[in-house]
């Protein structure tokens, strides 16, 4: 994904976009979900350049988290946001862990 094209349709591709721009290996991913999941309510925002991404987590019952994404350059701006259960987090890490590890078995 450049910024400038579009944000991903699918709310996993966009996951996995953001990990890869943020820089997080496989286990630091895993680790910021533990982090996220003993919330109840607040966000965590990360700005590289004219790049901002925010996860909020909000609904202490329900466990939601949010992920904004804005892109802003001079006077064109552009944002998206996706929505997650905690439990679709957790799943979607924990599948990807699973890859990361059926390869370095190979």
């Amino acid at each position: 994904m450049t910024v400038l094209d579009s944000f991903p349709g699918n709310r996993y591709d966009a996951l996995e976009e953001i990990q890869k721009l943020l820089g997080f290996s496989q286990i630091e991913w895993q680790a910021f979900f533990r982090i996220i999941r003993k919330a109840d309510d607040g966000f965590l925002e990360f700005n590289q350049g004219s790049l901002t991404v925010q996860f909020a987590l909000w609904s202490e019952d329900e466990k939601r988290v949010n992920l904004s994404i804005e892109f802003q350059k001079g006077k064109l701006a552009k944002s998206a946001t996706y929505e997650y259960s905690l439990k679709e987090l957790e799943t979607f890490s924990n599948k990807k862990g699973l890859k990361v590890e059926s390869l370095r078995e190979k």
